[in-house]
C-alpha cells in the first residue's frame, strides 16, 4: 500500500472507528479473556489492535499486515495509546506463527484483498487453539444497496476524507467483494467450520472454527 493511500485510510479508520470497530470490540470481549494471545490478520494502520489492548487485561495482541508503512503507522498509533501491541510484517499465506498458538483472530475488510482466500483462512484457523475463535467481517456483494448507500452517507457525514471513500466503497462493494454464499464456499474450502454468518447493513462477519473441534 503506497504511502498516500495509508495515510488517507488512517484518517478515514480515526473518522469511523466509533461505528466501524467498536461493535466489532464488543463481539470480541465476550470470546476473549483476560490473558489471551490475539492476532489481527490484515490489521492496516492497526487501530482495531490497539482499541482490543485498551479493553482487556493482559492480553498478548499481533498486527499482521504485508505493508511496511501500514505497520509503521500502526506501531505510532499504540505508542502514542500506551497500547502494549506488537506489529508484524507477514505473508498470511504463509503464516510465520506457530500452529495451535492464538486464543482469537480478528479480520476486518481484508478478506476481498486476499488473492487465495481460502489458503489464508485456513493458515489462520491453524494457528488456533482447541476452542479458539476467528471473527472474520468483511463488506458483503449481496447486502441491500440501500444499506450501503446509508452507509456511504453515514461514513461521509463523519470522514474528512469522504470524496474519495464515495468512490472506493461502492466500487469494492460491486467488483471485489464476495456474497455470503461466496464467502460460505470460501470457508468450507479452508477446512473451516462456520458457527455462524450475520449481516449488520452491509458487513457479514463470520465465527470460525478448526473443523476438528466440531468432530471431537
Amino acid at each position: 500500500m503506497p504511502a498516500w493511500a495509508v495515510s488517507y485510510y488512517e484518517r478515514l479508520i480515526d473518522d469511523v472507528a466509533q461505528i466501524y470497530f467498536h461493535p466489532l470490540v464488543e463481539e470480541i470481549l465476550r470470546h476473549a479473556a483476560e490473558g489471551s494471545v490475539i492476532i489481527d490478520a490484515g490489521a492496516g494502520t492497526g487501530q482495531l489492535p490497539v482499541l482490543i489492548s485498551r479493553r482487556i487485561a493482559n492480553c498478548t495482541i499481533a498486527g499482521l499486515d504485508l505493508s511496511f508503512p501500514c505497520l509503521a503507522t500502526g506501531t505510532r498509533i499504540a505508542k502514542s495509546n500506551g497500547a502494549r501491541v506488537s506489529f508484524v510484517q507477514a505473508d498470511l499465506e504463509r503464516c510465520p506463527l506457530k500452529p495451535g498458538s492464538v486464543d482469537l483472530i480478528v479480520s476486518t475488510c481484508s478478506l476481498h484483498h486476499w488473492r487465495q482466500p481460502a489458503k489464508i483462512v485456513g493458515e489462520m484457523i491453524a494457528l488456533l487453539k482447541p476452542g479458539g475463535l476467528m471473527l472474520l467481517m468483511d463488506m458483503a456483494a449481496d447486502a441491500p444497496r440501500q444499506a450501503s448507500k446509508e452507509w456511504v452517507v453515514k461514513v461521509a457525514k463523519r470522514s474528512h476524507s469522504s470524496l474519495l471513500f464515495r468512490i472506493v466503497f461502492p466500487f469494492e462493494r460491486n467488483y471485489v467483494s464476495y456474497s455470503r454464499d461466496e464467502a460460505c464456499r470460501i470457508f468450507r474450502e479452508a477446512g473451516a467450520h462456520m458457527d455462524v454468518l450475520d449481516l449488520d447493513g452491509v458487513f457479514m462477519t463470520a465465527r470460525l472454527r478448526p473443523r476438528a473441534d466440531q468432530e471431537e
